[in-house]
């Protein structure tokens, strides 16, 4: 059975409600999901890296601090989010600027994975994310294309969640797929299966449609 693509922008992952609007989402059919960075995090961590200036380094922890512990409120963030280390040392580990760029999908992947998982939904996060070679100028189409079907075969859940936005050279160095590249992300899986797929972004919630071109598409409220 061809697994069906849903795509989660970061407009539609500004606070926890918004996370929980996506459990209804799943259902019999077998997804794979694609997260974008929570609002506003890519730039703040644009800043953080061109800037080095310490108090957007504390914006990003307050920020994915927050909704981590309205999801889970007995979590330590510190602790239990120790991928977070990867922002703190992006300067002194000398990683690329399109690396940290996408250190956001990174982020909200393991909280987004961890939070479904807590309610029941049978997913998890692929494992050797990401999986499309290219960057946003260009793309090996077909050797990406080889990367996700296999890792959809090995998958061990009914759902799987990848980062969107995340890619890697030709000769396998982090790499990324520019601004709005979760969508560039999502499309390309799905046609790796020739498989629909569904782009929840910039209308502030999550809709059956897109609401800026079908005023009649109905808000999923949870």
């Amino acid at each position: 059975m061809k697994p069906k693509i849903i795509k989660i922008g970061g407009s539609c992952l500004a606070n926890p409600e918004d996370i929980e609007k996506i459990i209804p989402l799943f259902n019999e059919e077998s997804i794979i999901l694609v997260v974008s960075a929570f609002k506003g995090v890519t730039n703040l961590l644009e800043h953080w890296y061109d800037s080095k200036q310490k108090r957007y380094l504390y914006q990003l922890q307050q920020l994915h601090e927050q909704i981590f512990l309205a999801l889970f409120p007995h979590g330590n963030f510190k602790n239990d989010v120790s991928i977070f280390n990867l922002v703190e040392e992006v300067h002194v580990s000398g990683f690329s600027r399109e690396y940290t760029l996408s250190l956001g999908e990174k982020l909200s992947s393991f909280i987004i994975v961890r939070y479904l998982s807590s309610r029941g939904i049978d997913i998890s996060q692929s494992e050797n994310d990401p999986f499309i070679i290219g960057d946003e100028f260009s793309f090996d189409l077909e050797h990406s294309i080889k990367n996700i079907h296999s890792e959809f075969a090995n998958k061990k859940t009914k759902h799987l969640l990848t980062q969107g936005y995340a890619s890697i050279d030709t000769s396998g160095n982090p790499s990324n797929l520019g601004r709005e590249g979760s969508d560039l992300t999502a499309i390309i899986i799905a046609y790796a299966f020739s498989a629909p797929c569904i782009l929840y972004k910039d209308v502030g919630g999550l809709y059956t449609e897109n609401p800026q071109i079908n005023p009649n598409a109905k808000k999923i409220d949870g």
